[in-house]
């Protein structure tokens, strides 16, 4: 009877360490999944919280109040906006034949042709490098102005940095105005035009290789560089394209050369403007395997982020719509969990014909003790 126990009891541990085992599995699955699933949350709202930055900046200025529809963030650099920091007089001056000009928000690798003309004025995303880069070395051209934007890592890749202007002499400023500053012509070889000087508003200075076309008491502020078959126009002032900065004579006769220079040689020529925030993207199809789901997948959430951008919705809103599709994923996903689902169907009690082995009756007849007439032991080791 002892062993029969023992032997019993060993399976019992078995049988315990086997579902003890099952649990664990059960629970370390589950266990991923809802970090997993929190992870997500977390990821969506922090997504959602930097749209509502943006937009909650916006909305208000810098000293607290409500921005109106004619203030700084939302028309600059327009190409619909005939007000001061519009572009509709550029877009009219480049819009002359030969040039075919188009203003966008999004250009794609396989859009972009080598005889096209791209103006880039105050990126505010950072530039592909390799993209563009790959632009001007099959006969692409590119008119990059900025001061305070994001073309630095371009710049960077150029060997071109930006640098602030100071201590300007008298002779420079406009009216005596220390920030709006007359840039005098250097060089004759590039630009075909009758400006001799052009009025700059807040410009930055250009430091590195290149041909100097116009500077401000010794800084660059527009270089021209050769690169591959193309070439590159690069102005530490985008506001030189605005309209009001296009009211003056000098500023309008060096546009009109800068479209010229674009389109020497070329007829006819597609000139493709975009300004402000933008998009220059490969196009999915160029890249295989993992790494274009992964470009796939960046291209989506990019789109996601441009339609919301798009309903201008206010800081709180996001907020609370953060919220929502956070919970609205956790939920989700949390249907499905491994959860233990248990059946009771009564298997246990249910009659039929058991096999045991040779040795059972035997082993039982030995064991049974003859001075005891009850059947409970036996009845449970039958069970058992």
């Amino acid at each position: 009877m002892r062993s029969t126990c023992k032997q019993n009891r060993t399976s019992r541990c078995a049988l315990f360490r086997l579902a003890s085992w099952g649990r664990f599995r059960r629970w370390s699955h589950g266990g991923t999944t809802l970090l997993g699933i929190i992870f997500v949350s977390v990821l969506v709202s922090t997504w959602c919280a930097t749209l509502a930055a943006p937009a909650s900046a916006a909305h208000c200025g810098d000293d607290g109040r409500t921005a109106t529809d004619s203030s700084r963030p939302s028309q600059d650099y327009d190409p619909n906006n005939h007000l001061w920091n519009g572009l509709s007089e550029f877009m009219d001056i480049v819009s002359s034949a030969p040039l075919h000009a188009r203003f966008v928000r999004s250009i794609s690798s396989s859009d972009l042709k080598k005889t096209d003309v791209l103006f880039l004025l105050y990126p505010t995303r950072t530039l592909p490098v390799e993209l563009l880069s790959a632009f001007v070395r099959r006969g692409g051209r590119l008119i990059l102005a900025d001061d305070f934007g994001r073309s630095d890592r371009f710049l960077h890749h150029l060997g071109i940095s930006k640098i602030a202007i100071v201590d300007v002499p008298t002779e420079f400023r406009y009216l005596g105005r220390s920030q709006i500053l007359y840039a005098r012509r250097r060089s004759t070889k590039v630009l075909a035009t009758r400006s001799d000087h052009v009025v700059t508003n807040h410009p930055k200075g250009l430091d590195g290789p290149g041909d100097v076309l116009y500077d401000i008491a010794g800084r660059p502020l527009v270089l021209s560089r050769t690169i591959g078959k193309g070439r590159v126009l690069i102005l530490g002032d985008p506001s030189l394209f605005i309209n009001n900065m296009l009211a003056f004579p000098s500023n309008r006769s060096f546009v009109q050369g800068i479209t010229q220079w674009a389109a020497q040689g070329r007829r006819p020529v597609r000139v493709l403007v975009a300004a402000g925030q933008f998009d220059i993207r490969a196009e999915s199809r160029q890249i295989g395997g993992a790494r274009g789901l992964l470009f796939r997948l960046r291209q989506l959430i990019q789109s996601a982020s441009h339609a919301i951008n798009a309903l201008n919705l206010s800081a709180d809103s996001l907020g609370v719509a953060a919220v929502l599709l956070a919970g609205l994923i956790f939920c989700l996903m949390a249907i499905r969990l491994p959860l233990r689902r248990i059946r009771y169907d009564g298997h246990w009690i249910r009659l039929g014909t058991a096999s045991y082995h040779d040795g059972f009756a035997s082993q039982f007849t030995t064991h049974a003790n003859p001075n005891v007439t009850t059947y409970v032991e036996p009845a449970c080791l039958i069970r058992n």
